[in-house]
């Protein structure tokens, strides 16, 4: 639970420390998904059921 908490705060540092103003959405999707998975982890290991990430 300690580990899952630190990951989420770290996840949640590296976010909110995207320069959002200079950024535009297309640009901020990969960026997005890049932080979401943990190191290690491929994208395939991290789709969902349906197959979207």
């Amino acid at each position: 639970m300690a580990l899952s908490l630190k990951y989420l705060r770290t996840r949640i540092g590296i976010f909110l420390s995207l320069p959002m103003a200079s950024i535009d959405a297309l640009a901020l999707s990969p960026k997005l998904r890049e932080i979401s998975h943990p190191e290690g982890q491929s994208m395939q290991g991290a789709q969902r059921r349906d197959g979207t990430l």
